[in-house]
């Protein structure tokens, strides 16, 4: 399930990448607002790549690392600076661009779905191993 959240949340995070510039796809009609405004990018670099490389390291460490120890503890953390920092960005839009981006809620739904799972994980490795 993991591997299939962390696919989807890449592919939202390309088409954001890809569609910066033109009219996109938006039930909301919010994207392009989010997307042209002053917060769309951290200096040179646009949001939109920030996700793309979150959601990389994501299915690099669900496909690869799946059985060592470091990789629950790397899950949380990556999760967790990625559900802290889509609630920042979430405010942000809401508050300060006054628009909603359903490509961006998504994502936000998705890492924090991973994140709650990654939760989940650590808890059950840990009561395996304390009994």
């Amino acid at each position: 399930m993991k591997k299939i959240l962390a696919f989807v949340g890449l592919l939202i995070s390309l088409y954001l990448y890809f569609s910066k510039g033109h009219v996109s796809y938006c039930p909301t009609k919010g994207c392009d607002i989010v997307a042209n405004s002053e917060y769309a990018r951290i200096g040179i670099f646009p949001i939109s790549l920030i996700g793309i490389l979150g959601y990389l390291i994501l299915i690099n460490l669900y496909v690869f690392y799946k059985r060592e120890t470091i990789y629950f503890y790397t899950e949380l953390i990556i999760t967790t600076i990625g559900f802290l920092f889509s609630i920042y960005l979430m405010l942000v839009s809401i508050v300060k661009i006054e628009a909603i981006c359903f490509w961006c809620v998504s994502s936000f739904i998705i890492i924090s779905m991973l994140w709650i799972k990654a939760l989940i994980d650590l808890k059950t490795k840990y009561e395996k191993e304390t009994g």
